[in-house]
């Protein structure tokens, strides 16, 4: 007898700059904005929040909880 199982669903985390909770200004998102928001909806070739993929300087509101920030 054979069962079958099906894989657990993937847990996504996807890091966003409205989920992120450093103290710094950040120049990245202030400036890249207002040029993303120039373009049409659905001809953005990206989301401006969706620089905090990228970032070093991204932390996490569990993190800053975890450090006590």
């Amino acid at each position: 007898m054979q069962t079958t199982t099906q894989a657990p669903e993937a847990i996504s985390f996807k890091r966003s700059c409205t989920k992120c909770s450093h103290l710094k200004v950040c120049t990245l998102i202030r400036a890249i904005a207002p040029l993303i928001a120039n373009w049409e909806e659905g001809q953005r070739p990206f989301e401006a929040t969706d620089l905090a993929a990228i970032c070093l300087e991204y932390l996490s509101s569990d993190a800053a909880e975890a450090a006590n920030l």
